[in-house]
């Protein structure tokens, strides 16, 4: 059994087994303030909304549409896991003083904004997503780079959304492009899209 975590999923994973001023649109504010916002203070996240929609044809059509929240429903402490976006570009995972989830990843990660925080980049090992197989116990890459689309800032919220890249994990799990148009050659249709909404807040 194969399964996708980004990031911020393998933090959830991890939790699994153990006057605000009014919202501005990205691009439309002050970059430098912006950016003060955001290394000024660690963040917490608040909600991880997975959005999950399947179509799959063949003999038969199966359909997928689901939304849940990755974080609903768990204690206090495990969620007191804060993130920092360094001033120096660095991004870092730290345990809060009442944390009580198992070890945090320790790898290096940098983070990077564009578009005048249009878009927020974590780039490091395995941020854009790893595919973890149970049954050989082994989990591959997706990607090293997480991309998330900025929907709104504020001096103590911000929402991001993280649209999978799901062709790379079709392609790390053996669904390279020749054999997608294999499956369609006989008959088989699938579409899939996935994306997370996360929303912030500062510590």
């Amino acid at each position: 059994m194969k399964k996708f975590y980004n990031l911020y999923l393998l933090v959830a994973l991890i939790f699994l087994v153990s006057c605000e001023k009014e919202s501005t649109a990205p691009g439309t504010d002050n970059k430098d303030a912006k950016l003060v916002s955001l290394t000024s203070s660690p963040w917490v996240i608040e909600e991880a909304i997975v959005h999950i929609k399947y179509n799959y044809t063949f003999d038969t059509e199966m359909t997928l549409d689901t939304t849940f929240n990755m974080f609903a429903g768990l204690p206090a402490c495990n969620k007191d896991l804060l993130f920092l976006f360094n001033s120096n570009k660095n991004f870092e995972l730290k345990a809060g003083t009442t944390y009580c989830g198992q070890a945090i990843p320790k790898d290096p990660y940098k983070w990077e904004e564009k578009d005048n925080f249009g878009q927020l980049l974590i780039i490091g090992k395995n941020a854009g997503g790893i595919v973890y197989n149970s049954t050989t116990q082994t989990s591959t890459t997706i990607s090293d780079t997480l991309q998330l689309e900025m929907k709104e800032f504020s001096d103590t919220n911000f929402m991001a959304v993280y649209n999978v890249p799901l062709a790379n994990m079709y392609a790390s799990m053996g669904l390279t492009e020749e054999v997608v148009e294999m499956m369609k050659a006989f008959g088989v249709e699938f579409s899939a899209k996935m994306e997370v909404t996360y929303k912030w807040k500062k510590k």
